[in-house]
């Protein structure tokens, strides 16, 4: 048995930086995102109940605190490379209760750890 959610996440995030040590820039982050679910499918392998079909038990919207950390690796000319971390977790159970099988509402977080390395262009006025 499979279970897959998709969704579309915006995020808002403060950045608070410190002074340049020797070309690298500690940058801490913390904001909110808000998800929304474009689709959740289940599908059974085997079975009478083999195939997959659409699936409703999880509400379409999914608030996250998020929590990081940037490193800046220096500037030049274009842009800087940096290195990045973050920790997303659901602020609130992402189970319908309207749709949930028990009596009582299952509690279901998304939790969500990523790592990025990047570059940065500058972008100057037109």
């Amino acid at each position: 048995m499979t279970y897959k959610i998709n969704y579309f996440e915006f995020n808002g995030l403060m950045r608070v930086g410190t002074p340049s040590l020797g070309g690298l820039r500690p940058v801490l982050l913390g904001g909110v995102g808000a998800g929304f679910k474009k689709s959740e499918k289940l599908t059974v392998d085997g079975g009478p109940e083999a195939g997959t079909k659409d699936y409703k038990s999880i509400d379409g919207l999914d608030l996250t605190m998020i929590l990081g950390v940037t490193m800046d690796l220096g500037e030049n000319d274009g842009g800087r490379w940096f290195v990045d971390a973050r920790y997303a977790k659901s602020l609130m159970s992402i189970a319908d209760p309207l749709h949930s099988v028990t009596i009582e509402t299952p509690d279901y977080r998304n939790r969500t750890f990523s790592i990025a390395i990047g570059h940065a262009w500058q972008v100057n006025d037109f």
